[in-house]
């Protein structure tokens, strides 16, 4: 990862921090609160306000690193009582978060189509294009199998019962791993081919917009 000193790169992730990883937040806590645990919605997370979200050290890594995160949202489980498997209502408010943002990522990247056709600024463009292409990434790794990102709450539905609690047991210790492979650039190829892939089908479904 290079440290990231492009002025249309720092508003870009000024936008990823302050809109683009609050309503990743918000999703999960908006799906757990629709399965029946309010424990989000207690502690303040049930909102789009980007203070309620931010994490200090994730905000200074998505500006000078291009990566970063927010403070996770609390989820309980076991408060999922409109899902009979805690296991699937965990992973369902997990899958929510990804999905949010390739949701933002087709509406944005309309909307980029859309104003190449006026004398709107470049710099404006590519700052909308920069944020289509952060949500595609958030979304792409977010998606790994990895603890405690959230594929590993969708993934691990197929894993064993106690295989899946170890990992939720050392997921503190796993994060620190995924920390450095991210620093040292060894997870930037497989997540720069499946963030293409993703835009190529994000252009492909909205081909109405040349």
């Amino acid at each position: 990862m290079f440290v990231n000193r492009d002025p249309i790169l720092y508003l870009s992730s000024m936008l990823a921090i302050f809109l683009i990883l609050p309503i990743h937040e918000w999703a999960h806590a908006y799906t757990a609160y629709l399965l029946g645990d309010h424990t989000a919605k207690w502690e303040g997370r049930l909102s789009i306000n980007p203070m309620r979200h931010l994490s200090l050290w994730g905000s200074i890594c998505l500006l000078c690193f291009g990566f970063g995160w927010a403070k996770p949202v609390p989820i309980n489980p076991y408060n999922l009582t409109k899902v009979k498997d805690p296991k699937i209502g965990f992973a369902i408010c997990s899958l929510a978060g990804p999905i949010s943002n390739f949701l933002m990522a087709v509406i944005l990247n309309i909307i980029f189509k859309i104003l190449q056709y006026t004398n709107i600024s470049g710099v404006f463009l590519s700052i909308i294009y920069h944020c289509v292409l952060i949500n595609i990434y958030l979304m792409v790794f977010n998606l790994l199998p990895i603890p405690p990102l959230d594929g590993s709450r969708i993934w691990g539905l197929f894993l064993k019962e106690e295989t899946y609690n170890k990992l939720l047991i050392n997921e503190h210790k796993i994060i620190f791993i995924i920390y450095i492979l991210l620093f040292t650039g060894v997870l930037s190829l497989p997540l720069n081919l499946l963030s293409n892939i993703v835009l190529w089908f994000i252009n492909l479904i909205t081909w109405f917009i040349k």
